[in-house]
């Protein structure tokens, strides 16, 4: 029980169970999964607060288990453990601005919590949380305008801040500019074939918006 290599091996396959549960359709043993791997790495931090790799291990740990709870309609459980989550990740992130792995772990979180605020009907602070999240997103994308990652993530955001703006012309501006993302992507071939229906989607986004 001394070991703390073995104990964060534990918590590595308890998550890849967790994956394989959640894969399978049952949730409930994916949750399980999850919550027990999650229970591990806060003891390990516990131990050593200042190891940078658990902080982000439990931060990942909080973001399947909120994904989890999302899934089941708990909705209130799932915000709390994506908005810890958030809060190690800007840690982590003030600690080292440079890292694009760190600011991309921030982004990620902000969609999440705007994702449970906007299905509560919060749309003000899903909004906040979007724009914060566009805005790193923005920021990684242009450092990288190669990195395909990047532009799609940038391209989540933009659609997902159309979803809750406060009128026609910002729903129709972000669309616009996430589309025009999509198609070039599309068009030199690295688009991933998953990805292609979001072109369709998007377009149809836009038709449904008043003309300008």
């Amino acid at each position: 029980p001394d070991n703390t290599q073995w104990q964060r091996d534990v918590s590595i396959g308890l998550e890849r169970v967790g994956d394989r549960r959640n894969a399978a359709g049952d949730r409930a043993a994916a949750l399980a999964a999850y919550e027990e791997a999650l229970a591990i790495r806060r003891t390990l931090v516990r131990r050593d607060p200042d190891n940078i790799e658990w902080q982000r291990d439990v931060s990942i740990s909080l973001i399947k288990v909120g994904d989890m709870r999302a899934a089941t309609g708990d909705r209130s459980t799932a915000l709390a453990a994506y908005e810890e989550a958030l809060a190690i990740r800007r840690t982590l992130a003030r600690r080292d601005p440079d890292n694009t792995d760190w600011q991309r772990d921030v982004s990620v979180s902000l969609e999440r919590v705007g994702d449970m605020r906007a299905a509560t009907g919060d749309r003000a602070a899903a909004l906040a949380a979007y724009e914060e999240s566009l805005a790193v997103a923005r920021t990684l994308a242009r450092r990288d305008s190669s990195n395909v990652q990047s532009q799609t993530d940038l391209v989540v955001s933009l659609y997902n801040l159309s979803s809750v703006a406060s009128d026609a012309a910002a729903r129709r501006a972000a669309l616009s500019e996430a589309l025009d993302i999509v198609r070039r992507l599309d068009g030199s071939g690295q688009l991933h074939v998953d990805q292609r229906g979001w072109i369709a989607a998007i377009e149809g986004e836009l038709a449904k918006l008043p003309a300008p």
